[in-house]
């Protein structure tokens, strides 16, 4: 059996904000374990924040966003509306990708 990667929690602050990064993070659906890379999150003092996923592609290191989704189905009104919930992992933008990457290696392995 492999061994499991431990999870591990690290946190900074600087003069720009609050940066944290949890390693070895679990992405699930339900019991089901979709990926498995770090969590980074900075908080900037201006009061917006990075919600962020670094995972491995091809040997490189992939910054993704988790994007929320919900579908509403509405028929005629004499059937219910139904819906669904659900979540996606998305790529960012290529200079918050460069810019996310640098905070996050600074962070020492």
């Amino acid at each position: 059996m492999a061994k499991e990667k431990q999870q591990t929690f690290e946190e900074r602050q600087d003069q720009t904000g609050k940066t944290t990064l949890v390693r070895g993070f679990k992405l699930m659906n339900g019991e089901q374990v979709v990926a498995v890379g770090d969590h980074l999150i900075v908080e900037h003092n201006t009061g917006n924040s990075d919600d962020c996923f670094i995972f491995q592609e091809k040997g490189q290191p992939k910054v993704k966003r988790l994007q929320m989704q919900m579908v509403i189905s509405t028929p005629s009104p004499a059937v219910p509306a139904s819906s669904a919930f659900g979540a996606t992992l998305v790529d960012v933008p290529a200079a918050d990708e460069k810019r996310l990457l640098a905070i996050y290696r600074t962070f020492s392995k």
